[in-house]
C-alpha cells in the first residue's frame, strides 16, 4: 500500500488541475512551484519532492471541486469514482483518498472510455439485456481507503494551498 505521509517539506504546486471557477478564469494567471525560503539554498528538493507537490496539487484541486459540488447539491461526497490515467498510481490514489477523507472506487480497467464503448457494444450485440446489467457484469472496481491518521495534516496543507491559490488569483502577467 502506498504511503502518503506529508513529510516536513512545504512545497506547493500550482500547475495543472485547479479548483474550477468560471468567473475567475484567466489564461495569464501565473503557475509554478512555491518553496519555503531559503529552501533552494539550503536543501534542494529532489525530483520526487516536485512530483509529490504536483500530486498534492491534483488531490487539492479535486477536494476543492468536490467541496463546490457539495455546496451546490447539499450532499457531501462519500465516495469518489476514479478511472483513467490517474488510477494507475497507487500513491496518487491514496493521496486523493486521504485528502478527501473518503474512499475511492477505482476502476480495474483504467481505460474507462474503451470499457464504456465495450459495454455499449455488448448491449447492442444482445450479450446483455440492458445497459444497467452490462455495467453490473462488466465493471469491476477496487477500494482505496483514506489514511485517516493523516487527514488532519492534509487538511492543514490543503488550507495553506487554498490561501496561496487565492493569492495567485490576483497576479497577472
Amino acid at each position: 500500500m502506498a504511503t502518503v505521509d506529508p513529510g516536513p517539506r512545504e512545497i506547493f504546486c500550482h500547475l495543472g488541475p485547479a479548483v474550477f471557477n468560471l468567473r475567475n478564469m484567466n489564461p495569464f494567471q501565473p503557475a509554478g512551484l512555491l518553496f519555503r525560503f531559503p529552501l533552494l539554498h539550503i536543501d534542494r528538493p529532489k525530483r520526487g519532492d516536485l512530483l509529490r507537490a504536483f500530486f498534492e496539487n491534483v488531490a487539492y484541486a479535486i477536494r476543492g471541486n468536490c467541496e463546490q459540488i457539495t455546496a451546490v447539491s447539499g450532499h457531501p461526497t462519500d465516495r469518489l469514482w476514479v478511472s483513467g490515467g490517474m488510477s494507475r498510481s497507487p500513491t496518487l490514489l491514496r493521496l486523493v483518498a486521504t485528502t478527501l477523507g473518503v474512499p475511492l472506487a477505482v476502476g480495474e480497467v483504467p481505460d474507462s472510455a474503451s470499457l464504456g464503448c465495450a459495454i455499449l457494444a455488448a448491449v447492442s450485440a444482445g450479450l446483455h439485456p440492458s445497459l444497467a446489467e452490462a455495467v453490473v457484469t462488466m465493471v469491476r472496481t477496487r477500494a482505496v481507503e483514506p489514511d485517516l491518521t493523516l487527514a488532519g495534516a492534509f487538511s492543514e496543507r490543503y488550507l495553506r494551498w487554498r490561501e496561496l491559490s487565492a493569492s495567485l488569483q490576483s497576479w497577472t502577467i
